[in-house]
């Protein structure tokens, strides 16, 4: 039997098509990236349905940002998760990256910082911790 789901949120469906701009942004999609897409579905229960129709959506409806310190830290870090899927970062993914931490309430430096931590390694929890003195 399959579990009765609402429709996805705007914010849901925002934040969905971000990373899949960003995904996009260098004209491939890599294995990591559809993972890490992957993955995204998974932890919002994102239908087959409503993925399909974020991607003939892309670019077509205002984003809506998160407005809570949690959901905008989450948001930004799931870009720059994204950004990092493919091993490599592209100046167009780091260019709407950087668009949409000023969306959110972020200096356009605070992306390279979270860069910078998930690249050393440093765990999800740990990060956004850091990011809340940037809030």
């Amino acid at each position: 039997m399959e579990k009765s789901k609402t429709k996805m949120t705007p914010e849901e469906k925002s934040a969905l098509q971000c990373m899949i701009a960003v995904m996009l942004a260098d004209g491939k999609i890599q294995p990591g990236e559809q993972q890490f897409l992957n993955e995204i579905c998974r932890r919002f229960d994102i239908t087959e349905e409503e993925l399909n129709e974020a991607f003939a959506t892309l670019g077509t409806s205002r984003h809506v940002f998160p407005k809570d310190p949690p959901g905008r830290i989450s948001y930004l870090l799931d870009m720059a998760y994204m950004m990092l899927a493919d091993g490599s970062i592209d100046p167009r993914e780091m260019d709407l990256c950087q668009r949409a931490s000023r969306c959110l309430g972020f200096e356009p430096a605070v992306v390279d910082q979270v860069v910078s931590a998930i690249e050393k390694g440093i765990e999800r929890e740990k990060i956004e911790k850091l990011m809340q003195s940037f809030v």
